[in-house]
């Protein structure tokens, strides 16, 4: 069975992958209700990409984007 922590740590990386690495910091926080995205894009694009990645993993969570667009 999968810990949080460890699910977390598999998003950042499918994040990481699926932006080319564009999101920076990228720190991902999972509760029972919520999924937080945090990080640094240079483009809202690599922002939405993050999002969408997340979103496809957690189709039933709310997704929180605290992701700065830099």
């Amino acid at each position: 069975m999968t810990t949080t922590c460890e699910l977390a740590t598999q998003i950042e990386e499918r994040i990481r992958r699926r932006t080319g690495g564009r999101v920076q910091h990228v720190c991902v926080q999972i509760d029972d209700e919520k999924v937080v995205l945090h990080g640094d894009a240079p483009t809202y694009y690599s922002m939405q990409l993050a999002v969408a990645e997340a979103s496809e993993q957690f189709p039933n969570l709310e997704i929180v984007n605290a992701i700065e667009v830099i």
